[in-house]
């Protein structure tokens, strides 16, 4: 099992695991721990990985993986490949030239990518691939802040639907930890 423990964003200064003391003892012992890091967005490096690793480290008593949201790019076009074709839609925003590629389940926009002028996956999507990667290995548990809360609700939606198209049953492995 994969447990993302924290999810930080490059742009950050400052940090606080704290509420790994609270929630290290629901944490499967033999699990690979996992920050993930947003570098997708920013240019600017301001987060001090080595401490941030460091610390999580220390309070759970366990080695830290780090994996970088851009890394899930990768995966985009196999996870776009398990949506229903009829489902995708294009939204085009004439003033500001841009295309949005967008999952519509029972009528609510689910946004996946920019697609002109330039191609940049969307948050949700970053995160859903990611979601899917530790699927492959089994039950997840992501460890995630309440002001984040409302992307891994979507995230959840989206794999149900996958599991309406695909006959599977995903999203019932999925557990949420919300500090």
């Amino acid at each position: 099992m994969i447990v993302e423990v924290g999810h930080f964003y490059l742009n950050e200064t400052d940090f606080d695991v704290s509420y790994l003391y609270d929630i290290k003892q629901y944490l499967p012992v033999d699990s690979i721990k996992v920050l993930f890091i947003d570098d997708y967005s920013f240019l600017e490096r301001k987060l001090n990985l080595s401490s941030l690793k460091y610390q999580c480290e220390v309070i759970l008593g366990d080695a830290v993986e780090i994996v970088y949201e851009s890394s899930m790019v990768a995966y985009y076009d196999e996870i776009i490949a398990l949506f229903n074709p009829k489902d995708i839609c294009i939204t085009r925003y004439r003033k500001q030239g841009v295309e949005k590629r967008n999952l519509v389940i029972e009528g609510e926009l689910f946004p996946l990518a920019t697609v002109e002028p330039y191609f940049k996956p969307t948050c949700l999507m970053l995160s859903l691939c990611w979601s899917l990667y530790r699927l492959e290995q089994g039950s997840t548990i992501t460890v995630i802040d309440k002001k984040y809360y409302s992307v891994e609700e979507k995230v959840k939606k989206v794999i149900s639907y996958i599991d309406d198209e695909q006959g599977s049953s995903l999203h019932e492995m999925i557990h949420l930890l919300v500090i």
